[in-house]
């Protein structure tokens, strides 16, 4: 179809406006380099980014060569290194709170 834009880009974008340094941007597998300026945004700003390990994608690929990413992991370790991530930081929120 004519006059498509891929989502995630403004997806990571608005997040970050959002959430700013609490987001957790992920790029997965995909063609040409959909999300990469939008990934580049979430880390720029203090956000994580995950980038899919795969042998061969060009989403993953693109955004590898432009962020410096924070972990690069196959997508079967990437639901425990959400959940790990988070736990960190509602614990850091829990503690930040008590002092």
């Amino acid at each position: 179809m004519c006059g498509e834009q891929p989502a995630i880009g403004p997806l990571f974008r608005s997040a970050d406006f959002s959430y700013g340094s609490q987001v957790i941007g992920i790029t997965l597998s995909g063609a040409l380099d959909d999300g990469m300026a939008g990934l580049g945004t979430v880390k720029s700003r203090g956000g994580i980014a995950i980038v899919q390990e795969l042998s061969v994608s060009s989403m993953p690929e693109s955004a590898l060569a432009v962020v410096e990413v924070d972990y690069q992991v196959p997508i079967a370790e990437t639901a425990s290194l959400l959940v790990r991530r988070i736990a960190e930081a509602v614990t850091e929120t829990s503690e930040l709170k008590t002092r």
